[in-house]
């Protein structure tokens, strides 16, 4: 009962201080507020929420400047249906973002600006790139989308929406100081260069001390000679970040923009031991172009070069007693990634809105691993081509019964080739060339909104989504987390599901929303990394295909704006994940998806007065959930609370105070790491 104490305990602060904000005069007079905004996600079209064939969150500009938020996955985590994790808190370089149950990145589609940031080498995406500073907004359709975006949307899209260039010469200076001797520093520019040219500059510098991330009921699974080596070898994650982004924007005309956006992320990270660490290089460049009018044209071209370099420490050695005392390999991971889009959306006579396009991307990877102890060299590599070409058809009906039905149709056919994968090893002089692999996968959707009065809407929809294997699990050697190796398997088919969805939505004049939605997914051949064996004392996974697996939940959603300065919410979401049929290992059907909570409930509130302070305080409770597939590594509930009260010293000054686990409650996120407890966070804000 403690998290419903803790939920009890918030909304009384949270009705106190809307009556402190009520006896306001000045805020007795305030405008009603709109709760309706526009979402582009849902159908690659723009269409108001209401509207749109599926269950849509906004997080708006000011939403992002009232939160502590420093990542994009902490504006994430109040979000219904999203599960975030950070395994080691500040000095996590990659959070994994999963949506309805589908418990690998490679199930949650992010993009920045419509391109998709989802690398074909791993199927994650690192949003942490993207600067919290240059969001305008984000936008999250929740529900299986492949018929419009392909491979990856599976649980839904999320889409990250960059500010444009200013249309008069701004900038900021900020830096920030806290836990673990944290410095953050930054910098924007962003203005015109003459009538059509725009441009934006960012610089982002990170650097933390860390903290030891290590959990004591972990280590102590190990023999006693191997915690001893593990305690010596133990150090704070140290972390050296920088990021810097650059777009260029020139106007055609009144309806046409051009646009060049370039970023660069360089991150240096401790894993928590001397000889455990990773080198993350990555440069992204997209060229883009859209063109709106009675016929609206978009296009996109991207690239992605990066490098991960991952340094592993000797692993146990009983005969000799060694480990953790020296590097036994340094894996090095080069990864290009070029893609294109293309889509046309045009009206034929007033009831039908008409979009089609096409996607290409093409992908390469290698997985060179240099074993110093051994000089063993083995290296691994392969590529993959994707196509498709996808139609969409929006519908408005019209009068149906006593209320008026909107319908969507889309479709999307995409096609694949897997080709020149290899494997060398120079210790047994081994030389494997893989057989090459090719498809189609065909995705189609129905969805339907049904006004039933002008703030009554249903929606529901039923379509199929898929995942073409990505080149990591098919061929990539690699350890994560540390002493969990990962191996490929280039006989790995695609995964595909079957999705229903049906919800309502209740408005109450324009400032109160309510929602609640189900779901379901038949997943059939879920790719996932089942254990395959145990050598020295390391664990060894292995990708393969799961014949049934099923998600299905049932999420709530309320929110309340009284008045334009105060904002009330809460969410609750309930989640079943299992393991229905494996026909290879029995003994895992009925259990629990990795990491997958069954419960999850979000409340918080934002006030803010311009004479005083914007205070925004949230509450998160995650239930308890399993960090692997045989259901043996539990890992407990938790409640934790943030908040962050910033004011506005001057017109060109903001300062701010940012809290997070105010009641410094840790928690593992994953088997092995505890979270770093609270962390608090001074800020400082210059504007011109």
């Amino acid at each position: 009962m403690k998290q419903f104490k803790l939920v009890l305990c918030l909304f009384t602060l949270i009705f106190a201080v809307a009556s402190i904000a009520q006896a306001q005069e000045k805020l007795a007079e305030e405008a009603a507020v709109e709760l309706e905004t526009m979402v582009v996600t849902a159908t690659r079209t723009e269409k108001t929420i209401k509207d749109a064939p599926a269950s849509v969150t906004i997080i708006t500009r000011k939403e992002i400047e009232a939160t502590s938020a420093r990542y994009v996955d902490d504006l994430l985590r109040d979000v219904v249906g999203v599960d975030v994790r950070r395994p080691r808190g500040i000095s996590s370089s990659c959070t994994h973002i999963r949506l309805r149950g589908f418990s690998h990145p490679r199930g949650t589609l992010l993009l920045r600006d419509g391109m998709p940031i989802n690398r074909i080498a791993c199927g994650g995406g690192k949003h942490n790139e993207i600067p919290v500073e240059l969001i305008e907004r984000i936008e999250v359709v929740r529900g299986i989308n492949s018929s419009l975006y392909g491979t990856s949307a599976m649980g839904g899209v999320i889409n990250i929406i960059t500010k444009k260039p200013e249309k008069e010469l701004k900038g900021t200076v900020e830096g920030s100081y806290g836990t673990f001797d944290t410095w953050n520093s930054g910098m924007t520019l962003s203005g015109p260069l003459n009538d059509s040219l725009g441009f934006q500059l960012y610089y982002n510098h990170l650097e933390t001390d860390g903290y030891n991330p290590w959990s004591d009921s972990f280590i102590a699974t190990k023999p006693a000679w191997v915690q001893k080596k593990f305690r010596e070898a133990i150090v704070d994650q140290d972390r050296d970040a920088d990021n810097i982004f650059a777009r260029l924007t020139y106007e055609i005309d009144p309806s046409s923009t051009l646009g060049f956006a370039y970023s660069y992320w360089d991150d240096d990270i401790s894993n928590g031991r001397r000889y455990n660490y990773v080198e993350f290089e990555r440069n992204r460049t997209s060229l883009s172009y859209e063109k709106k009018g009675k016929l609206n044209i978009s296009a996109n071209l991207y690239y992605l070069d990066e490098d991960f370099d991952f340094t592993y420490d000797r692993k146990p050695v009983k005969k000799t007693k060694n480990a953790f005392d020296a590097i036994e390999m340094i894996s090095k991971i080069p990864v290009e990634d070029i893609g294109g889009m293309m889509s046309v959306s045009f009206p034929i006579k007033k009831a039908h809105l008409l979009t089609m396009g096409t996607d290409h991307r093409l992908g390469e990877m290698e997985n060179n691993c240099d074993w110093k102890i051994s000089t063993r060299k083995t290296r691994t590599e392969g590529k993959q081509y994707r196509g498709s070409f996808f139609i969409q058809d929006e519908i408005d009906v019209g009068q149906v019964g006593p209320g008026n039905l909107l319908a969507t149709l889309n479709a999307r056919v995409d096609w694949y080739q897997i080709y020149d994968g290899s494997f060398s090893d120079s210790k047994t002089g081994k030389n494997e060339k893989y057989s090459d692999e090719s498809g189609e996968e065909f995705n189609p959707k129905l969805g339907l909104v049904y006004h039933l009065t002008d703030s009554t809407t249903l929606r529901g929809s039923v379509g199929r989504a898929s995942n073409i294997p990505y080149l990591y699990s098919l061929y990539g050697t690699w350890e994560c987390p540390p002493g969990k190796f990962n191996e490929g398997n280039p006989d790995l088919d695609p995964e595909y599901t079957i999705g229903y969805e049906a919800g309502i939505e209740q408005r109450f004049g324009d400032q109160v929303m309510l929602r609640m939605t189900g779901f379901y997914n038949d997943i059939n051949d879920w790719m996932a990394r089942i254990f395959n064996e145990k050598k020295q004392g390391v664990n060894y996974y292995k990708w393969q295909n799961i014949d049934e697996v099923e998600t299905s939940g049932i999420e709530l959603e309320a929110e309340y704006r009284p008045f334009v300065s105060l904002r009330l919410y809460a969410n609750y979401s309930y989640l079943h994940t299992e393991i229905k049929d494996y026909k290879d290992k029995p003994q895992l059907e009925g259990n629990r998806l990795i990491d997958q909570p069954r419960h999850r409930l979000n409340a918080g509130f934002t006030y803010t007065n311009p004479d005083l302070f914007t205070i925004n305080l949230r509450q998160r409770y995650v239930s308890d959930r399993y960090d692997d597939m045989e259901n043996t590594q539990k890992l407990d509930d938790y409640i934790t609370w943030d908040v962050k009260i910033s004011r506005d010293i001057t017109k060109f000054i903001k300062a701010s105070l940012e809290i997070e686990d105010i009641f410094n409650k840790t928690w593992q996120e994953s088997y092995q790491w505890e979270t770093p407890g609270r962390m608090i966070l001074g800020r400082l804000k210059v504007i011109f």
